[in-house]
């Protein structure tokens, strides 16, 4: 898994299938994987590429949401 932290203990955390978990760390390490958390959220690569979309200049559009998914999971989503 993979953890990006965006500031005061709160975490962006990739799984293994490509879901994202909002994470608040607590702790020394907040990168060791044992470390009390709390998820605030979970969403699934679908859901992910849809706020990253929506969250862009352009838009939330079909177009902007499949070259999201497809960013997030190296796969082109069927039309």
């Amino acid at each position: 898994m993979t953890r990006y932290h965006v500031s005061d203990g709160i975490y962006f955390e990739r799984d293994d299938f490509g879901g994202i978990r909002v994470l608040r760390v607590a702790g020394a390490d907040p990168f060791d994987k044992q470390a009390p958390c709390d998820v605030l959220l979970d969403v699934t690569p679908q859901v992910w590429a849809s706020i990253v979309a929506s969250m862009s200049f352009a838009g939330e559009s079909g177009e902007s949401w499949r070259a999201a998914l497809a960013m997030h999971t190296g796969m082109e989503p069927a039309p």
